[in-house]
């Protein structure tokens, strides 16, 4: 039977696997944009979904967010073993597999884009 630490170190691996092959490939039509006011965020997203299937039809999401100066964030990450917290990471990556996850994570985002403007609008 595996031991704790072996089974994080496996999926940690895999994760970096996962999450590198996703940075290096070719047909995710990874663009970069650079949001500034007081802080400074570089985006980086691609994606070469739909592949007709889940993760073990290559289908590869990629969104990265990178504080390019002045970003103040706090992350917190449940896992397996637990929770885990960071304070001002430098960068966060996400790699999603899969049509649906893509699908699901894109309409994610643009549910959040439209409510974040309209709260901070105060009309909702």
């Amino acid at each position: 039977m595996m031991k704790d630490e072996e089974k994080r170190c496996l999926l940690e691996n895999l994760a970096k696997n996962m999450i590198y092959d996703a940075e290096i490939a070719p047909d995710l039509g990874i663009v970069k944009k650079t949001f500034t006011l007081c802080n400074i965020l570089d985006l980086e997203i691609g994606t070469n979904t739909p592949k007709g299937g889940d993760t073990g039809h290559g289908g590869r999401t990629l969104f990265k967010l990178v504080d390019a100066g002045g970003t103040d964030w706090y992350i917190k990450i449940v896992d397996s073993i637990g929770e885990h917290y960071f304070e001002s990471p430098k960068e966060i990556t996400i790699v999603l597999g899969g049509d649906s996850e893509a699908k699901t994570f894109a309409e994610a985002l643009l549910f959040a884009g439209k409510y974040l403007k309209l709260r901070m609008k105060r009309e909702i």
